[in-house]
């Protein structure tokens, strides 16, 4: 798999949910794709989906388009609280590219916490391989969103000093999974494509993710 080169921003973004920054013409940009239920189509609905880096955060956005907004699904405002009947969106990552533990973050349209860490490259444990899921994990990381007549949107920011990872002369190798949940389609789109044949938990399996650089970032301890 050829890996893919991350862009560094300059600026500030304002994290506010509205990815009106000129900062988000400068992120990589990434095509979903029908996970399930029908593997390979185009997705129902469109998603413009970014991901980009400064020298603090790693910086997540979507535009998640609704043709009729009033499908816009959210269950819970609570921080862990998921459910396959929300609508959702988030990012999974193996910060140290050994496809088998990762790091997920995900949000509801009501701008809802969720992480958990994901091992044993998701098998093994409870159905569907849930016990390889632990939602327990909490780290530090914010993220915002708001809703209007079109669709709703993520802007999210996630800590480098939350994520562990290793670097070799200057560069930073991540597996990388991008997942949005249309509830009212019952349908899940990612990048990268996911064949749903690898099992319930494929779309969070770190041996599927996509393989992305980012460079000259150092990891640190902050004081909160």
């Amino acid at each position: 798999q050829e890996r893919v080169s991350i862009n560094k921003i300059s600026g500030n973004i304002v994290l506010d949910g509205k990815l009106d920054e000129v900062q988000w013409n400068e992120a990589s940009s990434f095509p979903m794709i029908v996970h399930s239920p029908n593997f390979g189509a185009e997705p129902s609905e469109k998603s413009e989906v970014y991901v980009a880096y400064d020298q603090e955060y790693l910086w997540v956005g979507a535009r998640l388009y609704s043709s009729d907004p009033k499908n816009i699904t959210a269950t819970s405002k609570k921080r862990d609280e998921r459910s396959r009947n929300s609508d959702q969106f988030g990012i999974i990552l193996d910060t140290y590219d050994d496809n088998e533990n990762a790091l997920a973050f995900f949000t509801l349209p009501t701008g809802a916490r969720i992480d958990y860490t994901v091992s044993n490259d998701g098998e093994g444990g409870g159905g569907g391989g849930m016990g390889s899921i632990n939602r327990s994990w909490n780290t530090f990381w914010d993220v915002e969103t708001t809703v209007d007549e079109q669709g709703w949107y993520v802007e999210m920011r996630i800590l480098f000093s939350s994520l562990q990872f290793q670097t070799k002369d200057g560069k930073i190798n991540m597996g990388m999974i991008l997942r949005r949940r249309i509830s009212y389609a019952n349908e899940t789109v990612t990048y990268p494509l996911i064949d749903p044949k690898y099992g319930f938990t494929a779309d969070q399996k770190p041996s599927l993710a996509q393989s992305i650089e980012l460079e000259n970032i150092e990891s640190h301890n902050p004081v909160y």
